[in-house]
């Protein structure tokens, strides 16, 4: 083999390899989305014992979470709901495996005496 025949083989390998290693380097460029949601399963509500709300199997990260009540009224005509205030009290609380809870509350009067009758709006803000 020539050595002019040796150089053409050698720049022809070196080219092939060159190409082959820039192609191999080449960093895709684009965007990745994520959509969705995490579900946790809510709280179970029911009544307690007299003016109580019991809320069971809350998820833990509930814990931390605001609770409120106000009165409302059936609304024969057009005018506004009464805005009675409701004091909403933590009675008992419990946790099992330490991935849920149980909570008891009772709705209390503005002088902080149970509720015994009425309709009520209970909302139960988690964090």
């Amino acid at each position: 083999m020539s050595s002019q025949g040796l150089a053409v083989g050698i720049s022809l390998f070196f080219a092939l390899v060159s190409g082959s290693g820039q192609a191999a380097t080449t960093v895709a460029h684009g965007v990745i989305q994520f959509r969705g949601s995490i579900v946790e399963a809510t709280c179970t509500a029911g009544g307690g014992s007299g003016a109580t709300l019991a809320l069971s199997g809350c998820p833990t990260f509930a814990s931390a979470s605001s609770i409120s009540a106000r009165g409302v009224e059936p609304v024969p005509t057009v005018r506004a709901l009464d805005h009675t205030a409701v004091k909403v009290k933590l009675v008992t609380e419990t946790t099992g495996d330490g991935r849920y809870f149980d909570r008891h509350y009772s709705l209390n009067d503005g002088a902080g005496k149970p509720l015994r009758s009425g309709a009520y709006l209970v909302t139960l803000s988690y964090p």
